[in-house]
């Protein structure tokens, strides 16, 4: 699923003519820039949940058009931002240069950055969710509509590299209200696990898949988003799978244990998949959890109710 262009991020290098090392000659600043315009539908950081946040990086390839072939040594190039909003400008210690050679180049681009990606290869862990931003994987290509893009493409300063970025995993949220028998408990100190989950994956960047470890398997702990007496909210972001009985969501309040097993709901679903945000509505009941679930954009779908015990 590719997102909508919706957040603008600006990186800007100028472009220098490389001397050769027997000419000794100077540089020259090349009237080009490269400039990347890249946007999210929705990101986990802000208020709205679609603001890239301080410290955000990212990192980037620049490749031979068509193929995964790096050049110019632009491989995994980190660019980080120092401030917040649906707009946010990027810069690099090391930023990409278009070729002088004048050859066509497109480029792949991931969130968030990490020194661990080799051969295209970044490793997924979603076994703490402290810091969604921290796992929240999107991936964007660019290659001019398969035209590629070279150093007099970026002697127009109107002309952009356009990053549209797309989730990798799945999403889901999780809004806990009090029911019969539990009315008068504080959710406040409700205890809430996630149970049955692969946690770890490695992620092809180059060709967006993961091949997830089936040993990782690993209670997680969702990220509370807010809390009150009556009320409070979770979100999680996970590796997409097909649920089954081990998939469970457990709420301990007040001395007691509720049990929901995550595939009983009303509206059928039965797996997490790729790009798609899962809201489900939990009432919690003497001897029963009543669920209303919805799946969202990243991915619409109907909501629907459902019972676990």
């Amino acid at each position: 699923m590719r997102t909508k262009f919706l957040s603008v991020v600006t990186i800007s290098a100028f472009l220098f003519i490389s001397c050769n090392k027997e000419d000794n000659q100077t540089p020259v600043v090349n009237d080009g820039m490269v400039k990347f315009s890249s946007g999210i539908e929705t990101k986990v950081g802000g208020a709205g949940g679609d603001e890239w946040e301080v410290n955000d990086s990212i990192g980037i390839y620049m490749v031979k058009n068509g193929s995964t072939t790096v050049l110019e040594r632009a491989e995994n190039i980190k660019y980080t931002t120092k401030s917040q909003g649906t707009t946010a400008e990027f810069t690099s210690t090391t930023p990409i240069y278009y070729p002088v050679s004048g050859e066509k180049v497109s480029f792949i681009a991931y969130h968030p950055y990490s020194r661990q990606v080799v051969d295209y290869l970044y490793p997924v862990d979603v076994s703490r969710q402290n810091d969604q931003s921290a796992i929240d994987l999107l991936v964007a290509t660019a290659d001019n509509n398969g035209a590629g893009y070279d150093k007099i493409y970026g002697d127009d300063p109107a002309n952009h590299v356009t990053l549209d970025f797309s989730h990798q995993l799945a999403k889901i949220v999780i809004h806990v209200e009090r029911g019969d028998g539990v009315a008068t408990e504080d959710l406040t100190k409700l205890s809430t696990v996630i149970k049955g989950m692969k946690t770890k994956a490695d992620f092809d960047i180059s060709d967006p898949e993961l091949a997830i470890d089936d040993l990782s398997s690993e209670d997680l702990v969702p990220f509370t988003t807010s809390a009150a007496t009556a009320k409070v909210s979770y979100e999680a972001i996970l590796l997409p799978v097909s649920l089954d009985a081990s998939h469970v969501v457990e709420f301990t309040v007040g001395g007691n244990t509720y049990k929901w097993e995550i595939r009983n709901n009303s509206s059928n679903i039965t797996t997490f998949e790729v790009g798609h945000k899962y809201t489900f509505n939990v009432v919690l009941q003497k001897n029963r959890v009543l669920v209303i679930g919805i799946i969202e954009p990243w991915v619409l779908a109907p909501e629907g109710n459902g019972v676990a015990k």
